[in-house]
């Protein structure tokens, strides 16, 4: 048994790994959305006219109260506040899977090494949610908080657990009511009722925070029926909420899990409290399932795209890590070499191949990169078995530290498993300061040839000014019809026909200001404000043949604003969301709004613009 400092610097280490790899990013997908609404929440008047960042989705969630309260008392910037939590919750999430291998029957070591194994994270397809987060974001902080709290409840302390899953609810509460539901089922039946508390608490805490923010609201039916035109804009930015849209190897997936994590617990012979959670919880993924194709695609609940039930299937993922990589230290000790290694290949192909079957049957493209990670599964698998069946050797475990640290930089390099895209480079950066510091605070920016790429959702962010339109803010269409609808209606204008060199007259009329080019696409006989290597921004209402001679980035360049924007300045705080894991989908209730004045909703029109309805079926 290892002593405490030992143990904390055994989950602390696993955690600085999972920096690595899984990794960890910032602004490249759902900070996008979040960082723009914590700006707004923290001062009204930044980004007022921003249609993802006025209306937020933050009333049953703490995390915009706890971001803002650190980033004001320490000063530091939003990435540092943010960071600090992501680590201190990765962390927890890191402590609650070594608790849980502790409860399984693994000496302290081995646990490490365990828990370092299962947070090599996973993709879980379908559903499009994630083991490891890579952003710091509500949903992977109740991770965190979540794999705590079942670590807590299988060692037998229920009320800490709950304390932790409290926690994870007050984050996240749509992430946390499935382990609520098998916390609450836990504790009836030990007859801790005292339990039960903390969640009482986290409900009385989310409803008094929501009660008590001022500002207009915006109210959405609770049992609404989602309309046929806005059904077709989420099946064109959010189809993984809809089951019928997985593909086949998707569905084969959680059954297949299910009945690997079934079957190493059936060798395992688990306490009651650990193999309670580790069953119900599969199951409970399991039926998500089923259970959202039935409340959306066929009830159509306005509810289910918020909610996201078939999201709890990350828990199927989970879990059969955990439970494999249990069962193959068990079978190594026992002498069960083939059994083990069998176990270990899945904990090492599962955070490699959202879909194991496509290891097996990939396409032909792809099957020299299958084949190499089916290698890589194998090759950690049968060295990582011997080393745990060589346990009482002096060197064994050592030696598996090291292989375990290995895993975290070859399955990047060699398996080639690339997470996510690196979107951030010095033309961004530069773009960003221009327009941060010689901009006017409200001034509104179009990336008309930008298409489904992110960087606009970084502008956004770093330089702190609207963009009148961007794809990942369409992610949004789970929330508020009017959001949504609003979102394609500016799409339609702007981005569904290629920028061709014409007067820039109709982008004004919009009310954009600033419209962001790519470099190579300069447009003769007008004047830039700013140009780098990679972009060129001109004043929207720029005339042709004007002098060419302005000098790039001076503040005296940009045109005052003349007109309002019409359909942008909600005043109202609603839904936002994102185009993959979902940010903290909520159901309606008051929302904490900005107090400005209502613009007039209606959308101001071009002759000879786009101006098609919803896409059809």
């Amino acid at each position: 048994m290892l002593s405490a400092p030992l143990r904390a610097a055994g989950v602390l280490l696993v955690t600085l790994l999972t920096f690595y790899f899984p990794g960890r990013t910032y602004l490249q997908s759902d900070t996008q959305i979040y960082v723009p609404m914590l700006e707004h929440i923290e001062d009204p008047s930044t980004l007022a006219a921003d249609l993802s960042a006025t209306r937020p989705h933050l009333d049953f969630t703490l995390y915009d109260e706890v971001s803002i309260a650190l980033h004001r008392l320490t000063g530091a910037s939003w990435q540092s506040v943010l960071l600090a939590q992501q680590f201190l919750f990765r962390a927890a999430g890191v402590l609650g899977l070594f608790l849980l291998f502790l409860a399984l029957g693994l000496e302290d070591p081995w646990a490490i090494l365990a828990a370092a194994w299962a947070s090599l994270g996973a993709v879980i397809a379908g559903p499009a949610v994630l083991t490891v987060e890579y952003e710091p974001v509500p949903r992977g902080f109740a991770i965190g908080l979540l794999c705590l709290a079942l670590g807590l409840a299988a060692r037998g302390r229920l009320v800490p657990a709950s304390i932790a899953a409290a926690a994870a609810f007050l984050y996240h509460p749509h992430t946390a009511a499935v382990v609520w539901l098998v916390l609450i089922a836990w504790a009836i039946y030990r007859r801790n009722f005292r339990a039960l508390l903390p969640l009482a608490v986290a409900v009385v805490l989310l409803a008094v925070a929501a009660r008590l923010q001022s500002g207009e609201s915006e109210h959405q039916a609770l049992f609404g029926r989602i309309a046929p035109a806005l059904e077709r804009l989420q099946l064109l930015r959010a189809p993984y909420n809809w089951v019928s849209r997985w593909d086949w190897r998707t569905l084969c997936q959680f059954p297949l899990l299910c009945a690997v994590s079934l079957a190493a617990l059936h060798r395992l012979k688990p306490s009651p409290a650990p193999r309670w959670f580790l069953v119900s919880l599969p199951i409970l993924g399991l039926l998500s399932i089923p259970a959202s194709g039935l409340l959306l695609e066929g009830l159509h609940w306005t509810l289910i795209p918020q909610f996201q039930p078939a999201r709890a299937a990350l828990w199927i993922t989970l879990l059969a890590v955990v439970a494999a990589s249990a069962a193959a230290i068990r079978a190594a000790r026992g002498s069960r070499p083939l059994e083990s290694a069998a176990w270990l290949f899945f904990v090492f192909a599962i955070p490699q191949q959202a879909r194991l079957l496509d290891l097996f049957w990939p396409n032909p493209s792809s099957a020299p990169l299958a084949l190499r990670r089916v290698l890589l599964s194998l090759a950690f698998a049968a060295a990582l078995s011997t080393l745990a069946r060589l346990a009482a050797r002096p060197w064994a475990w050592p030696s598996a530290a090291a292989l375990t640290l290995a895993a975290f930089v070859a399955l990047p390099a060699l398996g080639r498993v690339e997470n996510y895209p690196h979107l951030h480079d010095n033309g961004l950066a530069g773009l960003a300061a221009f327009a941060h510091n010689q901009t006017p605070k409200d001034s509104v920016f179009l990336f008309p040839e930008a298409g489904h790429d992110l960087y606009p959702g970084i502008f956004r962010a770093e330089a702190v000014r609207t963009v009148y339109v961007d794809w990942k803010s369409g992610g949004q269409v789970n929330f508020y019809p009017s959001l949504g609808l609003e979102w394609w209606r500016r799409w339609r204008r702007t981005q569904s026909h290629p920028f061709r060199d014409e007067d820039l007259a109709p982008y004004a009329a919009l009310g954009v200001d600033y419209v962001v080019l790519g470099a190579p696409r300069a447009l003769p006989g007008l004047a830039p404000v700013y140009r780098n290597a990679r972009f060129v921004v001109y004043p929207a209402r720029a005339a042709r043949n004007s002098s060419t001679s302005s000098l790039v980035g001076i503040e005296a360049c940009a045109p005052a604003r003349v007109t309002e924007i019409a359909a942008a300045a909600f005043a109202h705080r609603s839904a936002a969301g994102t185009s993959r894991p979902s940010a903290s989908a909520t159901a309606s209730a008051p929302l904490k709004t900005s107090p400005a004045a209502v613009v007039s909703l209606a959308s101001t029109t071009n002759p000879g613009w786009n101006h098609s309805a919803l896409p059809s079926k």
